[in-house]
């Protein structure tokens, strides 16, 4: 289950979720409501719009699965080349892997969310 907790929390004005499923998009953008603008896009190259544009934004990431851990050296040079952008790993039961987590966290993710798949 994705919730905030009961705290307010500043959301960023943008939250970029890249190449999350679908429904998982949608409940986030049912949990921020109106205090955020949620954009969906298919791969890491695609947040560089956005973050080239403005200010105020977020990128939300799915940890990987096995056969994808591999791929976080796109992930990398971005976390180089945007270190001050915050991003949140989500763990989607039945799909991420620990290993993700775990490769994540080397590359400077900070913030991580359960969430079910």
């Amino acid at each position: 289950m994705l919730s905030l907790s009961r705290r307010r929390i500043q959301l960023p004005r943008t939250l970029i979720a890249v190449a999350l499923p679908e429904g998982l998009t949608t409940r986030i953008r049912q949990v921020v409501g109106e205090r955020a603008t949620v954009t969906s896009v298919e791969t890491l190259g695609a947040t560089i719009e956005f973050l080239e544009r403005a200010l105020g934004n977020c990128l939300i990431i799915a940890v990987p699965g096995d056969e994808a851990v591999g791929q976080l050296l796109a992930y990398e040079r971005f976390r180089a080349r945007y270190p001050h952008v915050p991003v949140i790993a989500l763990f989607v039961q039945g799909t991420s892997a620990h290993r993700g987590t775990l490769a994540m966290g080397r590359a400077g993710v900070t913030e991580l969310v359960s969430v079910d798949g």
